[in-house]
């Protein structure tokens, strides 16, 4: 499958808005799973799983002087993947595919903000050292 269309354009959202609205939808997506009385042998310890990802995602190749604010954003989307990865791919459920893959729209939103917000921060620290 090959993308044909221009991905759609960043929403320019700040640090502080791509988080609420990753925590939002994240908070959303459990309350629909929480009502669906979602269970699974499959996976004893979830959380231990996750945390094992985590590891895997935990800020890769970020340099030391990216932002607070950014490796926040960053840290917090990867855990929100971390979970997803985990329910699809190590258990292989897709049960609740319509809860979780929508959450990648906001994973998205909130790398590309933490993005913006390092670039503008690396412009302004350029820029006060020339």
């Amino acid at each position: 499958m090959v993308e044909t269309l221009p991905l759609p354009a960043p929403a320019w959202l700040s640090p502080g808005e791509a988080d609420a609205l990753l925590a939002r939808a994240t908070d959303e997506a459990a309350t629909l799973i929480e009502a669906t009385g979602y269970h699974s042998d499959a996976l004893p310890n979830p959380r231990l799983t996750v945390g094992t990802l985590s590891d895997f995602y935990d800020a890769p190749g970020l340099p030391a002087s990216i932002p607070g604010r950014a490796a926040k954003l960053f840290a917090r989307a990867d855990r929100v993947a971390a979970i997803i990865e985990t329910v699809t791919d190590r258990i292989g459920d897709h049960s609740l595919d319509p809860q979780l893959l929508c959450l990648w729209h906001y994973i998205r939103q909130a790398r590309m903000a933490g993005v913006s917000y390092a670039l503008s921060d690396f412009a302004g620290t350029v820029r006060r050292r020339a």
